[in-house]
């Protein structure tokens, strides 16, 4: 049965031998980008008079961008379309991708895959997930990127791992670990059949007093 566990160290996020496949979430987990993905859709929904409040966001932390505007325009009563929204928001995040840091334990652990297959999975747009993958030279890194673009379901929903999982030839998640920083995206790898390593607790005891 796949299993949890947390990082409270960086010697955490190690992977044991068996795993020969490491997948990771982007938002939160690799960069350190939740409170710009927060401004910039803020940005966004206001073109279309639509508020919300930083605890809100994070609150949905781990559904799909989506998923977020369309909840957002249902409480306010709007029929903003998710769609112009997020090209909105994209438009705002494409020339300001040099605030996002990465987070540099587990970036380290991506970096150090060896042998192993590497994937990312995010509800974050394909545009600005490259964008980033070129500004820190990680495009070689990866084998594959599975982005909102290419879901019908966002996470807690497993559709995007198990997708990742078939681009990297994985026939289960055996042998395949996640990273991850949400209750959804925890789900979502679980429901997969991966073991996930749960990096809020390294993070937090990072987080600047």
């Amino acid at each position: 049965m796949p299993q949890v566990a947390l990082a409270f160290k960086p010697a955490d996020l190690r992977p044991r031998e068996h795993v020969r496949s490491l997948l990771f979430d982007w938002d939160g987990t690799l960069f350190d980008n939740h409170g710009f993905n927060f401004r910039a859709l803020r940005h966004a929904l206001l073109l279309h008079n639509i508020a919300i409040t930083e605890d809100w966001f994070h609150a949905h932390s781990g559904f799909s961008a989506r998923g977020i505007v369309e909840e957002a325009a249902r409480i306010a009563g709007s029929g903003a379309d998710a769609g112009t929204v997020l090209g909105d928001r994209d438009a705002y995040a494409e020339d300001r991708l040099h605030e996002i840091a990465p987070v540099e334990p587990v970036l380290a652990v991506l970096l150090d895959a060896g042998d192993r297959k590497v994937g990312v999975v995010t509800g974050s747009n394909r545009s600005n997930i490259e964008g980033l993958l070129r500004l820190h030279g990680l495009e070689e890194r990866l084998d594959t990127i599975v982005t909102r673009d290419d879901l019908q379901h966002g996470k807690p929903d497993p559709e995007g791992y198990l997708l990742a999982m078939r681009h990297l030839g994985v026939d289960n998640g055996n042998h395949v670990l996640v990273y991850e920083d949400s209750d959804q995206g925890i789900r979502a790898a679980l429901q997969a059949g991966a073991d996930v390593i749960d990096v809020r607790p390294l993070l937090n005891t990072q987080a600047p007093a």
